[in-house]
C-alpha cells in the first residue's frame, strides 16, 4: 500500500476545502482558503515538505489564504491553469466583489496545462482541465483520487452563474473527464463530503441522460 496521507480542513469562506497530500515526507498543498496555513504547519510538525500550492481555480474562497501562507514560506510555488494565469490579481475574475469585498493577490503563478504530469520527488499528478465552473478549473489525479474542486461534489456541480461559468460545459466536462475514471475513484471536492466516481454516475442527478 502507497504511503499516502491526506490531510483536509474546512476554509472560513464559504467553508471552501484545502486538503494536505503527502506521500513519504514530501507534500503539496491543494487549495488556498483562509487559514491554509494551518496545514503548512502541520505538515511541519510532521516532517512533510511542501513542494508547492496547487490551485484548482481561481475563485477567492480557494486563494484567499494565500498572503497569510506565503508570508510564512520562502518562494513556495503556486500553480494554476494557465487560461487563469492572471486572474489572482483581479477582483472581478476572481470573484472576490461576490464576496463583498474587493481583492487582488500579486503572488507568481506558475501555469499547469490539461494532461500535464505535475511532480514533485515523490508526490505526482495529471491535470485534468474541466472547464465549465470556471475557465480554468481543473482536477488533480493521483490514480486512486481526484481533487475535483468546484466541478463536481457528492449529489451536485458546481454553480456556473458568474464569469466564464458555463452549465453545458461543465456536465460535458464532467462525463467526458472524470466519469471516465476507473468508478472506485475517490472524489476529493472543494466543498463538502467525499464521494467516488461509481456514487456520482449513479445518484448524481445533474449527470442523467437528458
Amino acid at each position: 500500500m502507497e504511503d499516502v496521507s491526506i490531510l483536509a480542513m474546512h476554509t472560513a469562506k464559504a467553508a471552501s476545502m484545502a486538503y494536505l497530500y503527502a506521500k513519504g515526507r514530501d507534500g503539496v498543498l491543494i487549495d488556498a482558503g483562509l487559514g491554509c496555513h494551518e496545514l503548512w504547519e502541520e505538515a511541519g510538525r510532521r516532517g512533510i515538505r511542501i513542494h508547492a500550492v496547487l490551485l484548482t481555480h481561481s475563485h477567492y474562497d480557494h486563494i484567499c489564504g494565500l498572503p497569510e501562507l506565503l508570508s510564512r514560506t520562502e518562494g513556495l510555488p503556486v500553480y494554476v491553469h494557465y487560461s487563469e494565469r492572471n486572474f489572482l490579481r483581479h477582483p472581478d475574475l476572481n470573484l472576490s466583489t461576490l464576496f463583498q469585498v474587493r481583492e487582488g493577490y500579486d503572488v507568481p503563478a506558475t501555469p499547469y496545462f490539461d494532461g500535464e504530469e505535475l511532480c514533485f520527488d515523490q508526490v505526482g499528478f495529471r491535470v485534468i482541465h474541466t472547464p465549465g465552473h470556471s475557465l480554468g478549473s481543473s482536477c488533480f489525479y493521483d490514480g486512486e483520487r481526484v481533487f475535483s474542486g468546484d466541478t463536481l461534489f457528492r449529489g451536485t456541480i458546481g454553480r456556473t452563474d458568474h464569469f466564464f461559468g458555463d452549465t453545458v460545459q461543465e456536465i460535458a466536462s464532467i462525463r467526458q473527464r472524470l466519469l471516465t475514471l476507473p468508478g472506485e475513484t475517490l472524489l476529493l471536492p472543494g466543498h463538502g463530503e467525499h464521494t467516488t466516481v461509481e456514487m456520482e454516475a449513479a445518484h448524481n442527478g445533474y449527470l442523467r441522460e437528458r
